[in-house]
Formats: structure tokens, C-alpha cells, sequence
């Protein structure tokens, strides 16, 4: 036996354990920090993948607001000039209305005048 171990000492097998122990060790530290890595690497895609949608969904809530602050900005103007233009139709409709009027009063006037002048010939 304690030749078995002088021979191993001489091979330096019994150290060799301790060395791929410690090799393997180093290589699980390795893959679980390159594990870890990779984590929050994908960790941080997601994160940068989900505020760009944010920042999208954002930009369309704006552009519908806006969207929909023109459309009513359009109701109002057409609403407005319809308006507008009921005003300009009375107007003229009372304007009309008082030529009319004016027109009758003068004709009356005529008729009094030429039925004055035919009542002074006779």
C-alpha cells in the first residue's frame, strides 16, 4: 500500500484530484456567470423591446389625440361657417325683403302721384 502511494505520489496523481476539482469548479463558476450573463442580457432586450413599444403606443395615443383635436377643430369651423352662412342668408333675405318694401312704398307713391296729377288734368 504504501507503495501504491509512493508510485501515486511520483505520477502526482493524488494532486491531479485536487487539480480537476478545482478545474471543474473554476469551469461551474464559469458557466453559471456566463449563464447569469446571458440572463440579464435577455433581461435587458426585453426591457429595452418593451419601453420602445411603450414609446410606440405612446406616439399612437398622441397621433390619434391629435387625429381626433383636428377632426373636432374641423366640426367646429364647419359648424361655424354654417352659421355664417345662415347669417348671410337672413341678411339678405331681410335685405330683400325691405328693398321690397321700399319698392311698394315708392310704387304707392307713384300710383298717388299719377292718380294726383290725373285728378288735377281733369
Amino acid at each position: 500500500m504504501a507503495t501504491k502511494k509512493k508510485l501515486l505520489k511520483q505520477l502526482g496523481l493524488d494532486n491531479l484530484g485536487k487539480i480537476a476539482s478545482k478545474s471543474l469548479n473554476k469551469t461551474k463558476q464559469s458557466l453559471n456567470k456566463t449563464f447569469q450573463d446571458l440572463k440579464k442580457k435577455r433581461d435587458e432586450e426585453i426591457a429595452k423591446k418593451i419601453k420602445k413599444e411603450k414609446i410606440e403606443q405612446e406616439k399612437i395615443e398622441q397621433q390619434k389625440l391629435k387625429d381626433e383635436l383636428k377632426r373636432l377643430k374641423d366640426l367646429e369651423v364647419q359648424k361655424q361657417k354654417e352659421e355664417d352662412q345662415k347669417l348671410k342668408d337672413e341678411r339678405e333675405r331681410i335685405e330683400a325683403k325691405e328693398r321690397l318694401r321700399l319698392d311698394n312704398e315708392n310704387n304707392k307713391k307713384e300710383i298717388k302721384n299719377k292718380h294726383g296729377e290725373l285728378k288735377l288734368r281733369d
